[in-house]
């Protein structure tokens, strides 16, 4: 297996480790916040493998972890929490929620993809964070809380010092995008996502971490509406999953994870088959 890299943004006090999973551990950034005396997490690899190598990377830093914070219910941003077991984890209720009820039945899917790569046992948060100001050494956050976007329930990291948004999975660069997920009143979440990417535009952001692909600049908020707004034209005018599929490949030849893009085609249609395991 490859290894996963990591990309270190200094900004004044503050050191931004990104920690990329490679192409089969879904591209998924994990985060380390390195501030004068102590660690704060955000997120932690799906793959076993990379998990592990991000424990250890944190571990050389040489400094303690305060807390570990999850952004979302989806597997790949908490399946390796399993080597962060003895730390302080926080999450949104809701996250909290949908760990304990559906944290199993997810993580059963992710080991037919990925087999024994991915953990048996889940590892639920133990403590509760909500929208608002925190303070971690010193170090100043906005942790805001974003509803009906790529999943229902979701946390972002905003660093106003620095104009600096962690957006984990509201964002995504180059990647084919999830989006399977129902809003809280049941309805596809094209509409809302933009919304809330919307909202986003106007933090005046110049470093944008996403969950999936490199950080970029504000740049990546327009593609991320632009491919919104793209596949919702194509589900409403497709007559079929098939012709979804193909028609997203063909204007997004050059994106990542045909595997999510997949996924989003079996929620929007049903009826057709998911990608293959390997």
């Amino acid at each position: 297996m490859s290894e996963i890299s990591v990309q270190v943004i200094k900004k004044g006090d503050l050191n931004i480790h990104v920690v990329s999973s490679p192409l089969e551990g879904e591209l998924v950034n994990s985060i380390i916040l390195e501030s004068a005396n102590k660690l704060m997490m955000i997120d932690a690899p799906l793959l076993r493998p990379y998990s592990k190598a991000m424990r250890a990377y944190a571990d050389q830093l040489g400094k303690p972890i305060d807390r570990i914070l999850i952004t979302h219910s989806h597997p790949d941003h908490w399946a390796g929490l399993e080597h962060f077991e003895d730390q302080e984890i926080y999450a949104l209720a809701e996250t909290k929620k949908q760990i304990e009820e559906m944290g199993d039945w997810l993580l059963s899917y992710h080991q037919q993809l990925h087999g024994e790569l991915v953990t048996d046992r889940k590892v639920v948060p133990k403590h509760l964070i909500e929208a608002g100001a925190l303070q971690v050494d010193g170090i100043d956050y906005n942790v805001m809380k974003i509803v009906n976007s790529e999943i229902n329930y979701m946390l972002v990291i905003d660093i106003p010092k620095y104009k600096t948004i962690i957006a984990q999975d509201l964002i995504y660069n180059k990647v084919y995008l999830f989006l399977g997920e129902k809003t809280t009143s049941g309805e596809l979440c094209f509409d809302s996502w933009v919304s809330q990417l919307e909202h986003i535009k106007m933090g005046g952001y110049e470093l944008v971490i996403p969950g999936h692909g490199e950080p970029d600049d504000a740049s990546v908020i327009d593609r991320n509406i632009e491919y919104i707004q793209s596949a919702k034209a194509l589900f409403e005018s497709a007559e079929s999953g098939e012709l979804f599929l193909g028609s997203m490949m063909a204007k997004y030849p050059e994106y990542r994870l045909p595997n999510f893009l997949y996924m989003t085609n079996y929620f929007l249609f049903p009826t057709t088959p998911e990608a293959p395991t390997e």
